[in-house]
Formats: structure tokens, sequence, C-alpha cells
């Protein structure tokens, strides 16, 4: 690691199985999420979600602990949104990377892991004609958007609110809301 200096990032699919085979798998899992978001960054799909799994099939080999669900958390977000690009909405790996996600942000996720949880269960729902649980999500996002005074959420929840009051009919709510 201190041999590569400034690369290390550069490299981290090598860091992660160097750390990986000498049993450091805390940093193996760190590299293993480096990894995952370069080849993220390069729209490599398939590299990016092998290295996010790989990285979670390692979480499994730490004590459970609020260190370890903060590990977790974040590749569970990233494995999810990865998933919808090449599978789409629908796609039941991403929904079940979500719904592991909000089960995590219970324990100890902040407000956006939360919101971005959130986001991603309601296109899951959506996606599989499920609209009364996406409103009903939906809701859940849209008071966490309120409570955080942050503009950005707000108004993306609006857009989720009200698209899926459009798509169950109730135009009045989605005019509000869009």
């Amino acid at each position: 690691e201190a041999g590569y200096g400034t690369q290390a990032t550069e490299l981290a699919t090598r860091l992660a199985v160097h750390f990986e085979r000498g049993g450091e798998v805390r940093r193996a899992v760190q590299y293993w999420q480096q990894a995952g978001d370069n080849a993220a960054q390069r729209n490599a799909y398939p590299e990016a979600i092998a290295a996010l799994r790989t990285g979670l099939a390692l979480i499994t080999m730490l004590p459970e602990s609020s260190e370890r669900t903060q590990r977790e958390l974040p590749l569970q977000l990233i494995l999810g949104e990865l998933l919808m690009v090449p599978r789409g909405m629908a796609s039941h790996e991403a929904g079940e990377a979500y719904s592991r996600a909000h089960a995590l942000c219970q324990q100890v996720g902040e407000p956006r892991q939360l919101f971005r949880a959130l986001w991603g269960l309601i296109g899951f729902h959506n996606g599989h004609g499920r609209l009364r649980t996406g409103e009903a999500l939906g809701r859940q996002l849209f008071d966490l958007a309120q409570r955080q005074h942050d503009p950005v959420l707000v108004q993306a929840s609006h857009v989720i609110v009200g698209g899926n009051a459009l798509y169950l009919g109730n135009l009045v709510a989605a005019r509000a809301h869009l």
C-alpha cells in the first residue's frame, strides 16, 4: 500500500486481493469498495458489481458490530444502484441490496443513506407494479426530506410522491407534488 503511494486508489483491485490473502479483511473490504467505485466510473458495471460482491462476502467474516454495519451499508447502496443500470428497476438483486441497506439504515444509517435506500426500494416496488407499497415508502421518503430541510431532497421526494400519485390516478396529489 505504501509502495503504491498516490496510485493506491487506481490499483485498488490489486491491493484488495493482497489484503484479502493476507487476512486483513477490513482493508480488503475498503479496497474492494474502491475497486467497485473505480470500475463504475469507467461504466464497467459487471466488474464493479463483482468487486462489491467480493467485499460484501468478506464483510461476513467480521464480527457483528456497528463498524461492520457501517462498512456494509455503502456497499449495499452502491450495489443496488449499479444493479439497476444493466438489469432495470425491477431487478430482484437490486431489491435485495436496497432491502438490506434499508435494514442497515435502521441501525446506523444517516439521513442521506436512508434516502438512497428508500429511493431504490420505491423504484424496485414500482417496477413490479406494487404502487401502494411505493406510495407508502414515498411518504416515508417525503417525511425524511422535510425533516432534513434539504431543498434537493425535498424536490426529489416531490418527484417520487407525485409520480406515484400519477400512476395511481390521483391527479390532484400528482399535480400538487409535481
